[in-house]
């Protein structure tokens, strides 16, 4: 069931809730999607959770998919502050998902939502349960010159007011719009061309390069997340599965970040890229089992 949600400075977010067709449901899922993505995405996903008899609720983050735009560039990814997401997750949780959740609530995150996901975890606990993190988004791998001189000069920019211009000279851009044979995101060409097919069919959906301030937005994040204090906020049991051939966010980064948590389980899923609910098969088949294996029986 679609619908949308309007958030404090006035954007309209989309959402999805989806039930099981038979029986109760036996818990709820949230899921948080990275930077650039959108619910039609997840659609196998979610008919996975659905099968297990979960609710599933998602959101399309602003800037993205359906929800409203941030910029006259309708497919550039931008941000002021990463503040302005958790403050529509936080919307979302309380106004759409807890009236219609059914007991336990399960976070699933990946890459960005991961990262926004961990952040709302230590600063809003109470809600979930459990949480299962894919790719999270604790430091990026940076192209070049290192990440300190990215994030200085990128500041530099902003203070400037280039903030929602487009980062001029790299690759960020969707890959989804490439060839199979140069993406960083699965090994799955099926998984690949279905997911450049929903942005042929619909060209709303697409978000493309990010701009100085989305970057500058995702630095300041990140700082905040890599304090080892940070970790010590978020009691719950947390599931995070790093991907082992990841290009884009660093796995070595998860893997310390677990290790200063107080209750996590860190798994390495060797030969996946980064977008594992998007893998090939046998990846996802292992990664569901991880899943399963951590949720334990639900309801």
């Amino acid at each position: 069931m679609p619908g949308w949600f309007k958030t404090h400075d006035g954007l309209e977010i989309r959402y999805g809730i989806w039930k099981p067709e038979t029986g109760k449901a036996r818990g709820s899922v949230v899921i948080l999607a990275g930077r650039g993505e959108f619910l039609e995405k997840y659609h196998e996903t979610v008919t996975d959770l659905l099968a297990r008899n979960m609710m599933v609720f998602s959101l399309d983050w602003r800037g993205q998919g359906l929800s409203s735009r941030m910029t006259a560039r309708a497919d550039l990814g931008h941000v002021d502050s990463f503040d302005d997401y958790l403050r529509d997750l936080d919307l979302f949780v309380r106004e759409i998902v807890r009236p219609r959740m059914v007991e336990p609530s399960v976070m699933l995150a990946h890459s960005m939502g991961a990262h926004l996901g961990l952040r709302y975890l230590a600063e809003r606990p109470g809600f979930f349960q459990k949480a299962v993190l894919t790719s999270p988004m604790i430091q990026i791998h940076t192209a070049g010159p290192p990440a300190v001189m990215i994030s200085t000069l990128v500041q530099i920019a902003v203070g400037l007011g280039f903030g929602k211009a487009r980062i001029p000279f790299t690759s960020d851009r969707n890959q989804y719009r490439g060839n199979f044979e140069d993406n960083l995101l699965t090994g799955s060409q099926d998984r690949f061309e279905r997911n450049r097919g929903l942005l042929v069919s619909n060209a709303g959906l697409l978000t493309d390069s990010v701009s100085f301030g989305w970057l500058k937005a995702a630095f300041d994040s990140m700082a905040i997340v890599n304090r080892p204090e940070f970790a010590g906020r978020i009691q719950l049991p947390v599931l995070i599965v790093a991907a082992g051939n990841d290009k884009i966010v660093s796995s070595r980064a998860a893997r310390k970040l677990a290790s200063w948590l107080p209750n996590s389980t860190f798994h390495l899923l060797e030969g996946a890229r980064h977008e594992i609910l998007q893998e090939r098969n046998e990846l996802r088949e292992r990664f569901w089992l991880l899943f399963h294996d951590f949720i334990g029986p639900a309801g």
